[in-house]
């Protein structure tokens, strides 16, 4: 092989078919190629040179291959590669890639499925990662990293309904679907608990969990956490909050529990076979077999004496059932102190004790006569004279029970608390005919709390006269909240009557409705003042004032309301056209004042739910007008609508709201007033059954507690 002299960049020659091109930089001779031209599309070509075995060949045909039979060069037959091969695009085999030692070196393998297999024991099946790892003989699957953080595998379901989690599993060879495996894992973000052969709603979303599968052998299938280093433990961290703090790291604060060395011995808190950094709560017995040690103080149960004790420890003196506190006295020496005593068990039915002294525990298992004065307590009180004086601040504890419940064989002076009913406090006490003979008599009934719901009766709505529109009444006065009740006590109750409608053509009356109460429980509450008219033209004052009158030469004034029950009422208004008439004050607002194109609304009543549902009470009534349009609208509570010069008669209030009655207008003559609604008392209370007696009774449950309604529309009794 020879090749030209003092050659030029650049220039060609051919020498045993081969074609070179010289480089003047590197001072080479570099193959040249032969190209092989194929027509697009045809099934085949022959190579125009380049036939020996030395030859390059280059295909410059740029079809695509989307199968074994097409593409730029396409062959029948196997082909055998001794060298490289690189690939500029996507490598599709339908077949294997088969051999001993396969090294593939890609940016990226995809595939929808992969099965790697290692030797006849399943060795060496898959490796990833980055080469320099330590190799043992039983790994299956090699994952290996190089870098300075955390690296990991991860597993992630990406399923958000509500039994998705991401597990790693471990199978034994008897493995089945709900047993013989270990499973590590994590629940997704809507988990609730639903998902089959899981921990169920132990866990809640996000929970981290290890499980065991249950076992078909019984005794199998435990979760067994370990240690193999000398003097290593077992950590439990709870709310490791540092942990993903990219600025802090997790500190011992956060150690709940640490498991050390089986044998290892308690000398403090911190040391032991289990440790806990706070408290234990034990739903079950607890069995010491050696020493109980907190806050300084020992309890210790022997024959004889612990040595090195220190004050406040505690001894049980196994052989005489004494138990023994060491004390310091004020010339600081130190005693084993009895602190109880021995346990005392009488056999007989009645035994005499004499002399004095102390008694500091023990049990009494019959009957026991004290032949002398028995004291409880170290209070200053001198009752000596007496045979028990509970010298103590606090309370003494009597029977409680029922009227069944009551001793079979009761003796006169007997005292207890019967939670019977009405009964009480009760006493034992003789009969008038016989000191040995008695009855059970109640000497403090119980109390209890009720509700309350006052409402006087509404005030009326005035009469209409030439040039004067009637105003509307006033609400009737309401109050309403708690107070409490002696079993068994008659209570009188008073319901007002609405104010009576003026007549047509009388002067307007200076009425109020009648009010409410409940005198044994000092409750009263006025009835509501009745609207102004022709004369006179203010409104009255009552629980809540009537409204004034429209019309005249100047404005009717509203009557005012009690303070704590009720509103004033509004000013009527004497401009033309309409002489709006004001509307009457409401338990919860003032009455409207009446225009020269509107008649007043009458004020807003209380919205009350005592008996179980929210109702309206106490409304004022509205003011009329002489126009066809725009009479007052009565307030909400029961209170009646105004009138109009069509419709001239005002609205009454509703009975048993203490609404107050609408005005009546003036448009076309003289026309009557409206009566005033009637009042109403209303008391409620929560008891399993109904334990009172009066008025119309209904009960409901409120948030699972019942209460009893009592309703009177009528003057009645209320018992307790």
């Amino acid at each position: 092989m020879s090749f030209p002299t003092s050659p030029t960049n650049g220039q060609t020659t051919t020498t045993n078919n081969i074609t070179y091109t010289y480089s003047s930089v590197t001072n080479s001779w570099t193959r040249v190629p032969t190209t092989i031209s194929l027509s697009s599309g045809t099934t085949g070509g022959t190579a125009a040179s380049g036939t020996g075995t030395t030859t390059t060949f280059v295909i410059s045909n740029t079809s695509q291959s989307t199968s074994t039979t097409t593409g730029a060069l396409q062959v029948a037959g196997g082909v055998g590669i001794g060298g490289n091969v690189n690939i500029g695009g996507n490598l599709n085999v339908s077949g294997s890639i088969t051999g001993s030692s396969v090294v593939v070196t890609v940016n990226q393998v995809t595939a929808t499925s992969g099965v790697f297999y290692g030797d006849a024991t399943g060795n060496g099946a898959l490796y990833a990662g980055v080469i320099g790892y330590t190799p043992f003989a039983q790994t299956m699957f090699q994952a290996t990293g190089n870098y300075n953080g955390y690296m990991e595998i991860n597993v992630q379901n990406i399923n958000s309904s509500s039994k998705g989690s991401a597990d790693i599993v471990a199978s034994a060879n008897d493995v089945g679907i709900n047993n013989g495996f270990i499973d590590m894992g994590i629940t997704n973000s809507n988990w609730d608990g639903s998902q089959p052969y899981s921990l169920g709603t132990a866990l809640t979303a996000n929970d981290g969990y290890l499980m065991v599968g249950p076992n078909v052998t019984g005794g199998q299938g435990n979760l067994v956490l370990a240690t193999a280093t000398t003097g290593s433990n077992i950590k439990f961290l709870v709310q490791a909050i540092n942990a993903q703090n990219s600025s802090t790291t997790v500190t011992n604060a956060s150690i709940a529990m640490v498991v050390n060395p089986v044998g290892t011995v308690s000398t403090s808190t911190a040391s032991g076979t289990l440790v806990t950094y706070g408290g234990v709560g034990v739903g079950g017995n607890l069995n010491v077999s050696g020493t109980v040690t907190g806050g300084g103080v020992r309890a210790t149960t022997a024959a004889s004496a612990p040595s090195n004790p220190t004050v406040g420890d505690i001894w049980y003196q196994s052989g005489t059932d004494v138990v023994y506190r060491y004390e310091i006295d004020g010339s600081g020496n130190t005693y084993w102190i009895d602190i109880a005593g021995p346990t005392v068990i009488l056999n007989t039915t009645s035994v005499a004790v004499s002399g004095g002294g102390t008694f500091t525990g023990g049990t009494v298992a019959n009957a026991t006569t004290f032949s002398n004065v028995v004291v409880i307590g170290t209070g200053t009180t001198t009752a000596t004279s007496v045979g028990l004086a509970v010298l103590t601040n606090d309370a003494v504890q009597l029977p409680v029970g029922t009227t069944a419940q009551r001793p079979s064989n009761p003796g006169i002076g007997m005292i207890r608390y019967n939670s019977s009913s009405t009964i009480g406090l009760e006493v034992f006490s003789q009969s008038n005919t016989s000191s040995y003979i008695g009855t059970w008599t109640s000497i403090i009934p119980p109390i209890y709390q009720i509700n309350y719901l006052l409402v006087g009766g509404g005030g009326a709505g005035s009469n209409g006269q030439v040039g004067f529109n009637g105003a509307g009444g006033g609400g009737g006065g309401l109050i309403t909240g708690t107070t409490s009740v002696i079993a068994g006590t008659q209570y009188t109750i008073t319901v007002g009557a609405g104010a009576a409608a003026p007549a047509s053509g009388s002067p307007a009356n200076s009425s109020v409705g009648s009010g409410s109460s409940i005198p044994g429980l000092l409750l009263t509450v006025s009835g509501g003042g009745t609207g102004g008219g022709a004369s006179p033209y203010a409104g009255v004052a009552g629980g809540s004032g009537g409204g004034g009158a429209g019309g005249g030469a100047s404005p009717g004034t509203g009557g005012s309301g009690t303070p704590g029950q009720g509103y004033i009422g509004g000013t009527g208004s004497p401009t033309a056209p309409a002489y709006g008439a004001g509307g009457g004050g409401g338990a919860s607002s003032a009455g409207i004042n009446g225009s020269s194109s509107l008649g007043g609304n009458g004020g807003t009543g209380t919205l009350v739910t005592i008996a179980g549902t929210s109702t309206y009470y106490a409304g004022g009534g509205g003011g009329s007008t002489t126009n066809s349009t725009g009479w007052g609208v009565g307030g909400l509570g029961g209170g009646g609508n105004g009138a109009n010069g069509s419709s001239e008669a005002g609205i009454a209030g509703t009975l048993n709201t203490g609404g107050g009655g609408g005005g009546s207008s003036g448009a076309s003559g003289s026309t009557a007033g409206s009566q005033g609604g009637s009042g109403v008392v209303i008391i409620s209370y929560a008891n399993a059954s109904q334990r009172a007696i009066g008025g119309s009774v209904l009960n409901y449950v409120a948030n699972g507690t019942p209460f009893w309604v009592h309703t009177f529309t009528t003057s009645s009794v209320f018992t307790a």
